[in-house]
């Protein structure tokens, strides 16, 4: 082998490690962004689930808040339009607790 033979080589084998190690390193980089994001997107998505529990426990709470001062207003006044606000959360507390289970 002459010494220009050894020097194309080297330069050969220089050439595809320039070439290929960038492209290894974006594909590694490529890979990682792509976990990321679909983690994002996961815990994204249970923030939505508990923030969506935490609306129905406190329209559960309110039904049944409502439903508890209705109750209370008749008992001390025995005027029945104190029950009006009972009536109308009674039918809807069953469902609302289903839900939010």
């Amino acid at each position: 082998m002459t010494p220009h033979q050894i020097d194309q080589a080297s330069f050969n084998r220089r050439l595809l490690l320039a070439v290929l190690l960038p492209l290894i390193v974006m594909l590694v980089l490529a890979g990682i962004l792509l976990w990321q994001v679909h983690h994002l997107l996961s815990v994204t998505q249970r923030v939505d689930h508990t923030d969506q529990v935490i609306a129905r426990a406190h329209r559960t709470e309110k039904l049944l808040v409502d439903s508890e001062t209705g109750l209370r207003g008749y008992l001390l006044t025995s005027d029945p339009s104190f029950l009006e606000p009972y009536r109308q959360a009674l039918p809807q507390v069953a469902p609302s607790l289903s839900q939010t289970r």
